[in-house]
């Protein structure tokens, strides 16, 4: 009795990790947020590299930060990205935002919706939805509660976007400088 009680709680995490839910702050909101240790690097210098991250990563930073202090070490940006599904073309919305201290930052994203047309028989099919209402759907859930098939291409989809996302500016904002390149 004691091996299968020792045995789930080693499978617990299993189980929650291949939930289909995205992550809900208290008040029932979506946010991906998280406080990223970065040894040895100032509020200054992340800030700089944030920056940097923006405007390679975007057509355009100055159309996507929407605050910038420099001095707060803060950058709010609310950005765009597609999500190619199939024949479906969508589009997320998002906030980004970065705060900045001696060895640390925080991210949070926040504000998502999806935009595109579902289906194109129907008109207004492509207009923005919150992914709180998205998600809210009883429609995208079965009666067990286990999300439905179809939905959860567009859940996978827009996970592995947020995801790429957040690597990318984990990468930027980590990534060891070399002292020695001659520059």
């Amino acid at each position: 009795m004691k091996r299968l009680i020792l045995l789930l709680l080693a499978l617990l995490p299993l189980f929650s990790f291949a939930q289909s839910t995205p992550p809900r702050d208290e008040s029932g909101k979506i946010v991906y947020s998280e406080v990223v240790p970065v040894e040895g690097l100032s509020q200054q210098e992340l800030y700089s590299r944030a920056r940097a991250w923006f405007a390679t990563t975007f057509n355009s930073a100055n159309d996507v930060i929407q605050m910038d202090s420099k001095e707060e070490g803060t950058i709010i940006g609310n950005g765009i990205t597609d999500l190619d599904i199939g024949n479906s073309k969508q589009k997320v919305h998002f906030t980004l935002s970065l705060q900045f201290k001696d060895g640390r930052y925080k991210y949070e994203i926040t504000n998502i919706a999806y935009q595109g047309n579902y289906n194109p028989s129907i008109p207004g099919a492509d207009r923005k939805v919150s992914a709180e209402e998205f998600y809210s759907s009883p429609n995208v859930y079965k009666k067990n509660g286990e999300m439905r098939p179809t939905y959860k291409v567009y859940y996978d989809a827009g996970n592995t976007s947020t995801t790429r996302l957040i690597n990318s500016f984990k990468s930027a904002l980590s990534a060891t400088v070399s002292k020695g390149d001659g520059w």
